[in-house]
């Protein structure tokens, strides 16, 4: 078995991320293009570590 290491970056209040921002990540050569897609999230209430999300791309394809 193989274990891939990642790190992920949530903006997660309303709104746009501020161009500032993303000219920050695109400018970076250590950060990847990812596929364009929607992210929806599932959150219980009362309970701050756990949520469910599902990945939807722009061609269609689900992730849950």
């Amino acid at each position: 078995m193989t274990i891939i290491h990642s790190a992920e970056v949530r903006w997660v209040t309303p709104g746009f991320v501020p161009e500032n921002i993303k000219n920050w990540f695109k400018s970076d050569p250590n950060c990847r293009k990812e596929k364009t897609r929607i992210d929806y999230y599932l959150k219980f209430f009362g309970d701050q570590c756990i949520g469910i999300k599902l990945r939807k791309y722009a061609s269609g394809d689900q992730k849950l």
